[in-house]
This record gives structure tokens, C-alpha cells and sequence, in this order.
């Protein structure tokens, strides 16, 4: 289908808006009334990719090596140099992230390619490692060649040292006393609980609680900077969900850290489609279909409560080399506790809309102005209506991973009629829509 980008007329048609208006009030030469107008286009044509990217809207490697490098400069070189990561996943192999950021390097700029924008984040982006290279050899199978790094969400340590006054994140030259590990241990599990909702008891805390210990009773906790990093990264959640979630397999695995930075492993994501239906072959998309139900399947039971997507989109799904599904965007990820939380404080509502966060929706009690508290749509739902199905708005189609799939008259029947009922019924369940999918990829085997 077209998509529809109606800028140009915008500006065209309020630019002749000007002129008529100037026209019928002034006596200035209409060659010049059209100069200035073409000026102000020109003008603003030029300008507004610089424009995009100073609000954040657009990315570019030289805008992320600014940013690296104001922040490498914050570190001290004992954190450079004996420091290359505060918090990483016990299991991952050692990267040290300070190095390939802060090392100088003169190809570092090459080496990046930019994310698109991400609320949450002052800096989304993947890096090639320096130094290893994609060949067939041992090394590859403990290091990724690519990394995708991140800022964490909260980089004010003026509000880091506001909401946690009895932190005591001050120098210790200042005279103020630095935290006994037992205090700074109960902070960090204070938080992870009203955070997540995790227990103290819990394995995965008890081993980030371990990491903060070793932290600091190695002296690396000695400063203002390296406290400010620690903090901003247990309270960014992507970073926090990640490393405590990850025997779970949902999302990608933390790498290391340096810095507010962290780095997570590579994955292929999906790629979105605006004007053809994805070039995927019949079989590879059906197999990914059964493998995202399957994904969809676990966050109702592998955790403690249920795990809500609430940014569904095709390039937020990614697969590791191994073939195993990964959800990219942590940060719209939901705890159970946490959406019945959001939907109890909201100040009040009129339309259902007031109600929803992003693709999670829920409903508004429009006499008592209040949100009720509970989702009215599922994972299943969203995953089938935009992933499957793809999205329609107004000027714009996105091609679905099961259009246009070329199969039997009574297959397509099948299939059409199955993803329209997951997109329609909340009570659907996966079972059913995992039978029809299995189906339809073995008749090519028949």
C-alpha cells in the first residue's frame, strides 16, 4: 500500500496562508512577499535535520560520540582502567565496556549505528567491538561482535540525591559518612522491591545484592561518580528487569556496564514494512509466528505475577543466534503490581484512552472519573492485531508477518480466521492459535 507523508502540503499550504493574509494587508511586492516565503522554506528544509536531531528525534554517530565522550571524561581512570563493569549477569562473558567506549578510538564513530529515538534513553545504539572480528573462530562463542548500548534512564543525580536522602551519596572528603555495606545492601533491596516486587529472599536479588557488596568493600564505591553510576543504573528498569530476570530468558542479556552505560547482547529484530509484505520466505514466518505465541505463552507463568508487553511493534522482537525470541523494549515491559498501580494513581479519566499506556488498554469509569483496574486487551491480542496482522491508520500500512501467506484456499481460511479471533476475543487462548500455526507448517512438508 502508499504511505501518506503530508508535511510538504502542511507548509505549503500554510505558507500561501501568509502570503494571502500579507497579500490583503500591505502594499509589499508580491516577488518580495514570495522571497521571503521561499527564504523561510529553504531555511527551514536545511535546517531541519539539525533541528531533529537537537530535540533528540533523529540520531547521527557524530551526536553519540559527543555524548560518549562528555561522559567517559566524568570517570575517573582508576573506573576506566580497573573498573570496566559495576553490575553485569554472572553468566555473561567479561566485556569491558569503558574500554571500547572511552578507549579513543579513531573508527569509534564508524563502528556505531544509531537506534531510532527511546523516551527512557539519552543514547540508544550498536557498537562493533573493537577487536573482534567476524570470522569462523573460539572467540566469537564467549564474545558478541556487535552490542547494543544504552544510557540508563536516570542520569540527575541532583534527583537521585533528592529522593534518597539518608543514601548519603557525598564524598567522603566532604566529612559525611559513606554507607556501611549493610545500609547500602538494604537500599538496593529496598528499592528492588518496590521496584519490581521482588523479595529480598529471591536468588536473583540475593546475587545483585552480592555484587553491591563486593562493589563496596573493593573501594570502588569510593566516589561521588561511581555511586551516581550505581544508583542511575539499579533505578533504570530496563537494566534492572534484565539482570534479575535473566535465567528467564525473556529479554537480552547485560553485558557489563561503564559508567551510567550498559551494553546488552545483539538480536535480530524484525524489520517493520511500509510499502511490500515481508520478503521473509512462507515457512520462516510461520516458525517465527509459533515461536512468538510461544514467548506470549510464558509471561502469564514464568514469573512471580504476569509480565505485560505494552509496546508491541515488529522491531521490538528479536532472536538470538540460537533461534531463541527476545523482547527488546524492557522498559514498556509491566508487572502485574505495577499496571494495577499506574491505573489506582492515575489523578482521573473521562475516555477509556486516559486509561491506557501505549498498547496495554483498560477501561474508565467515566461517573466516578476513576480507572478500573484491570487490562481489557492480552499479549495475545496486541501480538496478533500488530505483529500478525500488521497496522492500519490513517496514511499508513504495516504489512503483517501473516499476510499474504500463499496458502490453500481452506488454510488461508483457517489462518485468517484464527488471527482475526486472537485479535477480537480476550478469552482466546494460546493453545488454540499455536494448533492452527502447527498446522499450517507442516501441510508444507505433506
Amino acid at each position: 500500500m502508499r504511505i501518506f507523508f503530508l508535511f510538504p502540503c502542511c507548509i505549503t499550504r500554510q505558507a500561501e496562508s501568509i502570503y494571502v493574509f500579507i497579500k490583503n494587508r500591505s502594499r509589499i511586492p508580491q516577488w518580495m512577499l514570495i522571497g521571503c516565503i521561499l527564504s523561510c522554506l529553504v531555511i527551514i528544509c536545511l535546517n531541519f535535520d539539525l533541528i531533529l536531531r537537537d530535540v533528540g528525534l533523529v540520531c547521527s554517530p557524530h551526536s553519540v560520540v559527543q555524548y560518549v565522550q562528555e561522559k567517559c571524561q566524568s570517570l575517573e581512570k582508576t573506573e576506566l582502567a580497573d573498573h570496566p563493569s559495576v553490575l553485569k549477569s554472572p553468566s555473561a562473558a567479561p566485556l569491558n565496556l569503558c574500554h571500547q567506549l572511552c578507549s579513543g578510538s579513531a573508527d569509534f564513530a564508524s563502528r556505531i549505528q544509531c537506534h531510532g529515538p527511546q523516551l527512557a534513553k539519552a543514547s540508544v545504539f550498536t557498537l562493533s567491538l573493537d577487536g573482534f572480528h567476524n570470522e569462523n573462530n573460539s572467540s566469537l562463542s564467549s564474545h558478541p561482535v556487535q552490542v547494543v548500548v544504552k544510557s540508563s534512564a536516570s542520569n540527575s543525580f541532583e534527583e537521585i540525591n533528592h529522593d534518597q536522602e539518608h543514601n548519603h551519596w557525598s564524598e567522603a572528603s566532604l566529612g559525611e559518612r559513606l554507607p556501611h555495606e549493610t545500609d547500602l545492601r538494604r537500599q538496593v533491596e529496598d528499592h528492588v522491591t518496590s521496584f519490581l516486587g521482588i523479595h529480598g529472599s529471591d536468588g536473583a536479588v540475593q546475587a545483585l545484592l552480592q555484587q553491591v557488596s563486593s562493589l563496596h568493600n573493593s573501594g570502588l564505591l569510593n566516589s561521588k561518580q561511581s555511586r551516581q553510576d550505581l544508583w542511575s543504573l539499579i533505578s533504570d528498569q530496563e537494566f534492572l528487569m534484565s539482570l534479575l530476570m535473566e535465567k528467564l530468558k525473556l529479554f537480552p542479556k547485560v553485558l557489563g556496564t561503564c559508567g551510567e552505560f550498559y551494553g546488552v547482547e545483539y538480536v535480530d529484530t524484525l524489520s517493520e514494512s511500509f510499502l511490500i509484505s515481508p520478503l521473509m520466505p512462507r515457512n520462516e514466518r510461520l516458525l517465527k509466528a509459533i515461536q512468538l505465541v510461544q514467548f506470549v505463552e510464558k509471561l502469564d507463568t514464568v514469573w512471580q505475577q504476569p509480565l505485560h508487553l505494552c509496546d508491541v511493534k515488529m522491531t521490538h522482537f528479536g532472536w538470538t543466534p540460537e533461534g531463541a525470541v527476545r523482547f527488546v523494549d524492557v522498559d514498556t515491559v509491566m508487572l502485574e503490581s505495577a499496571l494495577v498501580d499506574r491505573l489506582q494513581y492515575l489523578p482521573e479519566c473521562e475516555l477509556d484512552d486516559d486509561c491506557s499506556f501505549f498498547d496495554c488498554s483498560a477501561k474508565c469509569d467515566s461517573h466516578a472519573g476513576k480507572c478500573l483496574l484491570t487490562r481489557t486487551n492480552t499479549n495475545l491480542q496486541v501480538v496478533c492485531s500488530r505483529i500478525f496482522l500488521g497496522i492500519v491508520s490513517p496514511g499508513v500500512q504495516l504489512y503483517g508477518l501473516l499476510q499474504f501467506m500463499d496458502e490453500s484456499e481452506a488454510m488461508e481460511d483457517l489462518l485468517k480466521e484464527a488471527t482475526h479471533l486472537c485479535t477480537t476475543n480476550p478469552g482466546m487462548t494460546t493453545d488454540t492459535l499455536l494448533r492452527v500455526l502447527r498446522q499450517a507448517y507442516t501441510t508444507q512438508f505433506l
